[in-house]
């Protein structure tokens, strides 16, 4: 980036106000679809209390050197860290194919409203998750 301002001898804070946007424009997309997801509250749910080993590993997680890692894709990289992070990488597994553009969002609304339906009220926290990562991974796995 900084070769390029230099090359066209303009300064940094030239394009402050264009990088400060566009990060507003991503944050509001970020607010308003996967803050609001309906799959967050599971992920809340079991984070809520880590045990002592989830905590470990998210020390070992946060340290870690992603320049000595070789991975192009999400599911490459947890290939590569599971068994270092065991805990952390089902975790991850079961969020990465989460939705992320509005009209998957609208479509995961319609598929937690067929789940969660006044026949479907009793669903365990368990077989909520199993049926949206199962949902969801159907779907996936044909692309």
């Amino acid at each position: 980036m900084d070769l390029v301002l230099q090359k066209f001898n303009s300064p940094l804070t030239a394009f402050c106000p264009v990088f400060q946007q566009a990060y507003h424009a991503a944050y509001k997309k970020l607010e308003d679809h996967i803050l609001q997801h309906p799959a967050r509250s599971l992920f809340r749910l079991e984070l809520a209390n880590p045990s002592t080993s989830l905590i470990q590993e998210w020390s070992i997680y946060v340290n870690i050197n992603l320049n000595l890692i070789e991975f192009s894709e999400l599911n490459e990289f947890w290939d590569k860290v599971s068994l270092q992070l065991p805990l952390l990488e089902k975790i991850a597994r079961n969020y990465i194919w989460l939705p992320i553009s509005s009209c998957a969002v609208e479509r995961s609304f319609s598929a937690y409203n067929k789940i969660l339906d006044d026949d479907r009220q009793n669903l365990s926290l368990e077989s909520l998750k199993f049926l949206t990562m199962m949902y969801f991974n159907n779907q996936n796995s044909g692309k």
